[in-house]
């Protein structure tokens, strides 16, 4: 299953309840840079790079994950998001439990106070607004700067000149929590409620295990207007196959 991407997590923002269709543009630099195209719909949301296409219906709360490289795609409801993260939760817990052994070896202990989650309770999330703004893709942004306990920290601009569905809040949220590692971080998120607007670039770095890595998407072209909806179809002649998080949730199960 793909790994959604920290960065995108931090899309959440408050968003305006009245809003039109906007198609926007990214390139990615880290991580193995490439492009991407976010259609934010007025019934739907839509995410795609050369690898992958991943569309939210906002009334089903229907994920749709397409994967071009095995002309197949899956599909995953709230429930099987959940069921997933509830059994990763419950294996979690099980590690965390077998981490106690670690205390008493200090190069152990200082290794996982880093680790978010597993050295002691999940660090909350904080936002600072700083003062500076930038254009990006011509539209005026404000500089966020979000810190999670020692290990992450993102660079969001985000500019109140555009006003997306709000369904697109929900779609971004179920992107993230598809991995189900990332429903422990929820509350964490709800910081992210703080940052004004649309966030046009992002720039997260994590350092894990004395690694550090730093991914980076910045709009490069934004458009207004209708949308059409066969773009949040999937690809005819693709298999549909079964959703891995029903997998993930049987095999955590057992």
């Amino acid at each position: 299953m793909k790994t959604f991407r920290l960065f995108a997590v931090a899309a959440l923002a408050t968003l305006p309840a009245l809003a039109g269709e906007l198609t926007i543009t990214q390139k990615q630099t880290g991580g193995g840079g490439t492009s991407s195209t976010a259609w934010y719909g007025n019934s739907a949301f839509k995410h795609a790079d050369a690898q992958t296409e991943s569309i939210f219906e906002y009334a089903s709360g229907k994920l749709t994950v397409v994967e071009h490289g095995k002309k197949q795609y899956w599909e995953a409801t709230a429930e099987d998001m959940k069921a997933a993260a509830d059994a990763m939760a419950k294996k979690m817990a099980e590690v965390e439990k077998q981490l106690e052994q670690a205390k008493g070896n200090p190069m152990m202990e200082q290794m996982l106070k880093k680790l978010p989650g597993m050295g002691g309770p999940l660090p909350a999330a904080k936002v600072v607004k700083t003062a500076e703004t930038r254009k990006i893709a011509g539209y005026d942004c404000t500089k966020y700067v979000v810190t999670m306990g020692e290990a992450m920290s993102i660079e969001m601009w985000a500019t109140t000149a555009l006003k997306p569905p709000a369904g697109t809040q929900a779609a971004r949220q179920a992107f993230a929590f598809a991995n189900p590692m990332m429903q422990r971080y929820a509350k964490g998120f709800e910081e992210l409620a703080k940052i004004e607007g649309l966030a046009l670039a992002e720039t997260t770095t994590i350092e894990m295990m004395g690694r550090k890595s730093t991914v980076a998407s910045e709009a490069t072209e934004v458009k207004e207007g209708a949308i059409p909806a066969s773009a949040f179809a999937a690809p005819t002649g693709y298999k549909k196959v079964e959703s891995p998080l029903k997998k993930l949730a049987k095999d955590l199960g057992q």
